[in-house]
């Protein structure tokens, strides 16, 4: 978190997932999913209104919500899993790979990214895989999370 003047600023989550894979991923999206949701309520309700920062004009400034993860680039992070049962409402097609599996966790970090962005939890959020040279996945890496990070700043700094 990023607090000036008692004002809340930023609240940017950065995480890693290393092993267990198919226990700890569906916990890592749901803390992140959580601390989205949680943030965001407190924001309509008005709970952090009197630790908001102040703009020029209008008053509160929304604070910029940023989450980051951190995931190595293995066999176990890019391989598709079996569905493991028949499920008893169909799939989203986004999280299905070929025949009777499911994408790559970091496929499904990807998605996460992606939605949670799309949906305004998060005003930016990466997922950076630990390979030299790794896929770039369009605007969800390091580089647009950044700049997106600076534009919030430099509009905050201007307001000032």
């Amino acid at each position: 978190m990023v607090v000036r003047d008692g004002a809340l600023i930023m609240a940017l989550e950065l995480k890693s997932h290393i092993g267990s894979y198919g226990n700890n991923f569906n916990n890592r999206v749901e803390e992140a999913l959580g601390s989205a949701v949680d943030l965001g309520t407190a924001l309509v309700e008005g709970a952090l209104r009197e630790h908001a920062p102040r703009g020029t004009g209008t008053g509160v400034i929304k604070p910029f919500r940023g989450w980051l993860m951190v995931l190595p680039w293995e066999k176990a992070t890019e391989r598709t899993t079996k569905v493991p049962f028949p499920p008893l409402f169909p799939l989203d097609p986004a999280f299905l790979a070929e025949g009777r599996h499911l994408v790559s966790y970091a496929d499904r970090y990807k998605l996460f990214v992606q939605r949670t962005v799309l949906k305004g939890y998060y005003d930016a959020a990466a997922l950076i895989l630990s390979k030299p040279h790794s896929e770039n996945y369009s605007d969800y890496n390091l580089d647009v999370f950044l700049r997106r990070l600076f534009a919030y700043s430099w509009t905050l700094a201007k307001s000032d």
